[in-house]
């Protein structure tokens, strides 16, 4: 009534209007719905449907001596008896974690009919993942098993390693599976990607890691210095640093790598350093000026790509097996053309099976054929390598060489 101008505002008050359209039954509360149970997740039995969820829990600090702010606890509850049948607290929330508890609840309480899920981060993951750790992680290749030696000689005594392999062997997938069986309370990970800076950049990022504050590149040098010492004496952890992609380092970074494991005059090493790139790497480190650099490498764990059929259908095996798929999921003929595409690399490997699996589901296929991982190549432009042609040796009289004169 005010904004149409009817009233104005001091003349009539909001109080009144209300006591007027009491009085004459204008203004009456709703009336309450009648109440009713619900029974949205109600069966009959136990084991009759279970339900993961998950709660944030209180800050703790985890094994790696972090503070985790917001702790993740999983739970596995029974729907029939609201019995909670596996809970544990993780520091992260993803299918890995998930994969644990659920594993556990049904060792002690068998399988249940149903399952039921939201969709959080804990319950979405793709088939075959990319995060291949633990067991989902192929460990039964020759040159793997070497790095794995060499990885646990260099966590008990520091130095300087070198990984290099051509793209999609698996060299990153291989640190990550050995960093993850480390004890986390005697090492410290430090994972560094972007590794085409100066010096002062990669000092600023591994500073970052360690927990320490931003500051001129001489005070930085000495901060990362006293606080690799203090791990290493005061809490006995042996930091490690991971370069990955370590073939665009620079050269003045190259230069200063060796200054980091060597800090004082006793000789000892206070810190491992994990190289890790493609075959340029070690052309690289053959050259003169990085000799000093070159000398200091204790260990050279070269990665190859699976060639051998029996070692790639191994690795085949595996990941379906570790994905809960059958053994027979995909055809004779469909393994022979995949192990022809991929070349013995498992990234494409992986990539080339994720899209074989869309594409035999969206045609409601039982089982993968030749005729998906045709499509699959194609789609990916996977062309099937054909072997190379060699031209005949031409004849003498046809080579066109000239008498001398």
């Amino acid at each position: 009534m005010v904004r149409a101008r009817k009233v104005t505002a001091s003349s009539l008050t909001r109080s009144s209007v209300a006591r007027l359209l009491r009085v004459h039954g204008l203004s009456q509360r709703p009336r309450a719905l009648p109440e009713r149970e619900r029974r949205a997740f109600t069966v009959e039995h136990p084991n009759d449907l279970w339900m993961g969820d998950g709660m944030v829990g209180p800050p703790v600090i985890g094994h790696d001596g972090k503070l985790h702010k917001e702790p993740r606890m999983l739970s596995q509850i029974d729907t029939a008896s609201r019995y909670s049948i596996y809970s544990e607290f993780f520091v992260t929330e993803d299918a890995a974690c998930q994969e644990i508890g659920l594993r556990r609840a049904v060792t002690s309480h068998g399988i249940p009919r149903e399952y039921y899920v939201d969709g959080g981060a804990a319950y979405i993951a793709l088939p075959l993942p990319r995060g291949a750790a633990g067991e989902s992680f192929f460990d039964g290749d020759p040159h793997y098993l070497r790095l794995a030696q060499a990885f646990a000689w260099l966590a008990a005594e520091p130095g300087i390693g070198v990984v290099t392999g051509e793209p999609g062997v698996g060299k990153t997938a291989a640190m990550r599976h050995l960093c993850r069986s480390l004890p986390a309370s005697e090492h410290r990970v430090v994972y560094l990607c972007d590794c085409a800076v100066k010096p002062l950049d990669l000092y600023r990022m591994l500073a970052a890691e360690l927990g320490l504050k931003p500051s001129p590149r001489a005070q930085i040098v000495s901060d990362i210095k006293a606080a690799l010492v203090s791990l290493v004496d005061e809490h006995s952890v042996v930091p490690i640093v991971i370069l990955d992609e370590a073939q665009g380092l620079r050269d003045d970074l190259l230069h200063e790598l060796h200054g980091l494991c060597s800090l004082d005059l006793d000789g000892r090493d206070y810190l491992t350093i994990w190289l890790v790139g493609h075959p340029r790497l070690a052309r690289r480190l053959r050259l003169k000026q990085h000799t000093a650099l070159a000398q200091r490498v204790l260990v050279h764990a070269p990665m190859v790509a699976k060639t051998d059929p029996a070692l790639l259908d191994a690795m085949l095996t595996h990941g379906l097996a570790a994905a809960g798929a059958p053994a027979d999921l995909l055809t004779a003929e469909a393994r022979l053309l995949l192990h022809r595409a991929c070349r013995g690399l498992p990234r494409l490997v992986s990539q080339l099976l994720r899209l074989a699996l869309l594409l035999a589901d969206e045609q409601e296929l039982p089982s993968i054929d030749a005729s998906v991982i045709s499509s699959a190549i194609t789609l990916l432009h996977l062309e099937t390598p054909s072997p190379p042609r060699v031209a005949p040796p031409k004849p003498r009289f046809d080579r066109g060489t000239k008498p001398r004169e």
